[in-house]
């Protein structure tokens, strides 16, 4: 019979994960990879925590369990990167929370290090669930618009006139300048692709960029090393010359991380390239626009470009030229910086793009558009109010007519004026 509820409970965690801000399927690749990470103890912790982040007084009371258990079990899930402990300044105390599978489980943990076995068995898990692509359709095929990430032009891009402009969240550099706490790790896709012997490129494993919070977190349980600002500028300039893609968190304020991304390694890429998810990365909001005179038809940008925007255009007998898809187009400035011959500028995108405030808004928004928002605002698993209110306002949201309004620009602006106070 132990197994059985064993079984019971893995599946209720999942459950619990599918429902947080970015939804998560429930696969028998993901049920074997939920068994592998959390003990029974610890999936039954997760299934009773809030969705919200909470102080440790308030999960006592959830949950049942013992203060001092109770400390032991979040410290062991924060070191392994499944469990989130932020440090809240006004009370003087660490609120937690239950991590989404990204950006969460699936990055920490690949940042672990210490038991090169496992790492493998752990890279051969979440591959197995990532190869499914029920992870992207159920956030992205729907039309979504608030994308995982977006892509960062690198520092000192040639734009094509003085109509086009780079905004301060758009720079690499001024995110760093702002931040006070830095941190870099291992690259959780790169150190997968290793593991799974597909890794073609030579850029190192340690290259994901943390900063604030994030950095903070990391970097208390060890999963990245703490770096000063002049190793992060230097490690971004490196990925610039390694025609790597900066993909950040998709905010526009306090951003806590960036990562360097290649085609043969990134998630995020693949997703584009071998299932067509265009939404996944919100384009920068640049486009390449090349000078056909001084174009050579070298093919270096086409060949560079991580997601296979740029094709071949013939203009006349044995003259060619390239051609830029703008809706595949990410923004990244990669080609430009390929292009010996300058014949690449940098445009405006016309793609319409939703880039947050902050990380409480891209929540918000993210809960919204996935149809969990009803978790957050009614986030006590054991009480019956809040299963009937979550059962009530899931359904309201699934409606379409109610779902195209809650999309509405004007809506999404009244909404988040309301829900933040």
């Amino acid at each position: 019979m132990g197994h059985l509820v064993g079984k019971d409970i893995y599946r209720k965690l999942g459950k619990k994960i599918d429902g947080l801000s970015l939804r998560a399927p429930y696969t028998k690749a993901f049920s074997a990879l939920v068994h592998e990470l959390y003990s029974e103890e610890e999936a039954q912790l997760i299934v009773k925590m809030p969705f919200r982040p909470s102080a440790i007084s308030r999960i006592v009371r959830m949950t049942g369990i013992p203060d001092a258990k109770l400390q032991l079990m979040l410290d062991k899930l924060c070191d392994a990167g499944l469990v989130m402990d932020i440090w809240h300044p006004r009370k003087k105390q660490f609120i937690y929370m239950p991590m989404p599978f990204i950006v969460g489980i699936y990055e920490f943990t690949l940042m672990r290090t210490g038991d090169p076995e496992k790492s493998r068995h752990w890279a051969q898990l979440l591959n197995a669930y990532l190869s499914e692509e029920d992870l992207y359709r159920a956030n992205i095929s729907k039309g979504q618009q608030i994308g995982i990430m977006r892509t960062i032009p690198h520092d000192d891009a040639s734009l094509l006139n003085d109509y086009v402009e780079i905004f301060d969240y758009q720079r690499a550099r001024t995110i760093v300048e702002q931040a006070k706490v830095y941190s870099i790790g291992i690259c959780s896709c790169r150190h997968e692709a290793m593991h799974m012997n597909e890794k073609k490129c030579d850029v190192p494993l340690e290259t994901c960029c943390s900063f604030g919070r994030s950095a903070e977190y990391l970097i208390r349980h060890k999963l990245a090393r703490q770096v000063d600002k002049q190793e992060m500028l230097d490690s971004l300039a490196r990925a610039q010359e390694s025609g790597l893609v900066l993909n950040g968190e998709n905010v526009k304020r306090n951003m806590e991380y960036i990562c360097q991304c290649c085609s043969c390694c990134c998630h995020l890429i693949k997703s584009i390239n071998q299932h067509g998810y265009q939404g996944i990365l919100v384009t920068s909001g640049l486009l390449p626009v090349l000078n056909k005179d001084l174009c050579k038809g070298c093919e270096k940008c086409l060949k560079t470009c991580p997601v296979h925007a740029i094709s071949k255009q013939k203009l006349e007998e044995k003259k060619f030229t390239m051609h830029v898809d703008a809706d595949r187009c990410i923004g990244c400035t990669v080609c430009q910086w390929a292009c010996t011959n300058k014949a690449i500028l940098m445009g405006r995108s016309d793609k319409k793009v939703i880039y947050p405030e902050d990380g409480l808004e891209k929540y918000i928004l993210s809960c919204l558009e996935r149809e969990t928002l009803q978790n957050i605002l009614f986030d006590e698993p054991q009480k019956m109010t809040h299963e009937f209110m979550r059962i009530f306002l899931g359904a309201f949201l699934r409606l379409p007519p109610v779902k195209r309004a809650l999309l509405s620009d004007a809506f999404r602006s009244r909404f988040l004026k309301m829900i933040k106070g």
